[in-house]
């Protein structure tokens, strides 16, 4: 649209590319802040998602504290998506980190009323800092690409198992 600024990353796409010429079989993890294209592109966001950090304060000029800051900005999971699957992969999960820690981590925590051992109670709070909807658990995304020797779907891998249809959630069709 009209007065609309964003990043873009041709590289990602490049990378996708040998990433599926090199693959032979197996899976690739991408993880990272960012969305699916139509929330990247969100009329929301007209100017972008690129940020800065420099002594735990946020900043969006690139030019603020050169040398000192780290410059971040969002992927558009779903063209690395599509780029993937014109190069030959598969998609095969996409879900935020809540989701996909959820997923990771259910047969590791006892589902009893037992009370927690100190060491279990501590690991169960660190575990609910990473996936806290209000934390971290919705900032980063997870898109899982595959290459696999048969034809035919395979099972979801455990970390996808309680995400939303990732195409669907990718707006592939």
């Amino acid at each position: 649209a009209e007065n609309y600024t964003t990043e873009i990353n041709l590289d990602a796409l490049d990378w996708i590319d040998a990433l599926s010429a090199r693959l032979v079989s197996g899976f690739v993890l991408a993880i990272d802040y960012g969305h699916p294209c139509r929330e990247f592109y969100n009329d929301d966001r007209t100017s972008g998602t690129l940020a800065c950090y420099a002594k735990h304060r946020r900043s969006f000029d690139p030019l603020q504290a050169i040398g000192e800051a780290d410059i971040t900005a969002h992927v558009d999971f779903t063209s690395l998506a599509e780029r993937a699957e014109m190069s030959g992969l598969r998609v095969g999960g996409f879900a935020d980190q809540h989701h996909f820690m959820v997923g990771l981590g259910k047969g590791e925590f006892p589902d009893t009323d037992a009370a927690p051992t100190d060491e279990t109670a501590k690991d169960l709070r660190a575990f609910q800092t990473l996936m806290h909807p209000g934390l971290m658990g919705l900032h980063f995304k997870i898109l899982a690409l595959e290459k696999l020797p048969h034809a035919g779907n395979s099972a979801p891998l455990a970390g996808f198992q309680f995400s939303p249809d990732a195409r669907r959630t990718l707006g592939l069709g």
